[in-house]
């Protein structure tokens, strides 16, 4: 005898498969589907700085979704000169030039920013002042006359606006310095620009040449 399966057995089963369906679903922020967002855009900053050669250089990824939010989302990093690891922190190689860094997102989406490598300044700096003459010895209420060089790195000495200064008596503009009606042992002081001082010595003597 033939037996007939009941009407609501099939619509059953494909309720019961719908809802299968959605639970298996994935969901997330970077997935597709009806209520999920997805990853719209790639933004890298910064862009177009110059590093010297085996200088670093930290990248940022921020992530347009699909619904206009920005956020950090998961990247790989590439660079076509030097390297760059997984946190966008960026090494110069020591080949100068302009080179490009990509930020990957999963789904494909990508931005490119440029970055340039130069060669290190080779320019001497500044690294001392220098202040003749290093001693001096003076009467109370003389003068002696002190000048001032800037040192290069190089070992090179050039000529050097300073601000003089002193611990007792005075010290013109010009490196004139007047001693006080107090002896002892003072110091002159050459400060250039940048911060950077020299100093000498000056011993004012009194009455019968004691300091």
């Amino acid at each position: 005898m033939h037996q007939r399966t009941p009407r609501w057995t099939g619509a059953f089963a494909a309720v019961f498969l719908a809802v299968a369906a959605a639970c298996d679903t994935p969901s997330g922020p970077f997935v597709g589907g009806p209520n999920t967002r997805s990853v719209a855009e790639v933004l890298v900053t910064p862009e177009g700085q110059t590093v010297q050669a085996g200088a670093t250089l930290q990248f940022q990824a921020r992530a347009v979704l699909s619904d206009g939010d920005t956020t950090t989302a998961p990247v790989t990093w590439s660079a076509t000169g030097g390297s760059i690891n997984a946190a966008g922190l960026f090494t110069a190689g020591q080949t100068v030039g302009a080179f490009r860094v990509v930020a990957r997102a999963q789904n494909g989406v990508a931005d490119t920013v440029t970055v340039n490598v130069a060669v290190p300044s080779t320019n001497p700096t500044l690294v001392a002042v220098v202040v003749s003459p290093a001693t001096a010895t003076v009467p109370a209420g003389g003068t002696a006359q002190f000048t001032a060089v800037g040192r290069l790195s190089n070992g090179a000495d050039q000529p050097l606006t300073v601000t003089w200064t002193a611990s007792g008596g005075a010290v013109s503009a010009t490196g004139l310095y007047t001693a006080g009606p107090v002896a002892g042992t003072f110091q002159v002081f050459a400060t250039s620009p940048g911060g950077l001082v020299g100093s000498a010595t000056v011993t004012v003597t009194g009455p019968g040449g004691v300091p």
